[in-house]
C-alpha cells in the first residue's frame, strides 16, 4: 500500500512538471510570436500558425492579405503591444496537445488620407470605423483621434497553441472573428469544448 501511495505521489509531482514544462514552453513561443506580429515579420508570422490552417486557406492567400493590409497607402497599422495573460493546462487528443493562450493585443490605424480632409468628415469616416471596431472587439475596445485621424483598438482575445509530432514546437491559432470560425474547423470540438470550460 505504501508503495503504491509513494507511486501515485511521483506521478502527481511528474505531471506537475510536464504541465509547468508545457506553460513554459508556451509562454516562449507566444511571447516570440507576438515579436513578430509587432514587427510585421509577415513570414515568420506564418511560420509560427498551426500549418493544418493552411489546408482551408492557403498560405500564399494569408501572405497576400497581411501584405495588402500593412503596404495601403492609405492606412498605417501599427502593433503597439500583446501581452500574455494566461495558459490554461494542456489537453491531449491523439498525439496532438493544445492549450488555450488569453492575451492583451493594442494596434493603432492611422488613415492617412483622412488627415487630409475636412475635420467634419474625417469624423464621419472615423465614427464609423469606431462603431464596426467595438462590435468586432467590444464596445469600451476603441478610442478615436480625430486631430491624427486614427483609431487605436484594445483587446483581449485567446489563441490556442497546438504541439503535434507533425511539426516542430508550439504552433498558433487564433480563436477570433473569422479565424475563431476556421478554428472550430480545425481544433477537435472535445479539445475547444475542454479548453473553454
Amino acid at each position: 500500500m505504501k508503495a503504491l501511495h509513494i507511486t501515485l505521489f511521483a506521478l502527481l509531482i511528474s505531471l506537475g512538471i510536464i504541465a509547468q514544462t508545457d506553460k513554459e514552453s508556451i509562454q516562449k513561443s507566444a511571447d516570440t510570436y507576438m515579436v513578430y506580429v509587432q514587427n510585421n515579420d509577415i513570414d515568420k508570422i506564418l511560420d509560427a500558425m498551426l500549418p493544418k490552417l493552411f489546408e482551408t486557406v492557403s498560405r500564399s492567400q494569408i501572405k497576400s492579405s497581411m501584405e495588402q493590409m500593412l503596404n495601403n497607402p492609405n492606412i498605417k497599422v501599427e502593433y503597439i503591444s500583446a501581452k500574455i495573460n494566461s495558459i490554461s493546462n494542456t489537453v491531449k487528443h491523439d498525439d496532438t496537445k493544445y492549450a488555450l493562450v488569453n492575451y492583451d493585443s493594442s494596434f493603432k490605424m492611422v488613415f492617412l488620407t483622412e488627415a487630409e480632409k475636412p475635420l467634419e468628415e474625417r469624423k464621419e469616416m472615423l465614427d464609423y470605423f469606431k462603431t464596426a471596431m467595438e462590435a468586432q472587439f467590444g464596445k469600451d475596445s476603441t478610442t478615436i483621434n480625430y486631430d491624427e485621424a486614427s483609431v487605436s483598438v484594445k483587446s483581449v482575445t485567446n489563441m490556442f497553441a497546438v504541439s503535434s509530432p507533425e511539426f516542430t514546437g508550439w504552433k498558433f491559432l487564433n480563436d477570433d472573428n473569422n479565424m475563431g470560425t476556421l478554428a472550430k474547423t480545425i481544433i477537435p470540438e472535445d479539445v475547444i469544448s475542454a479548453l473553454k470550460n
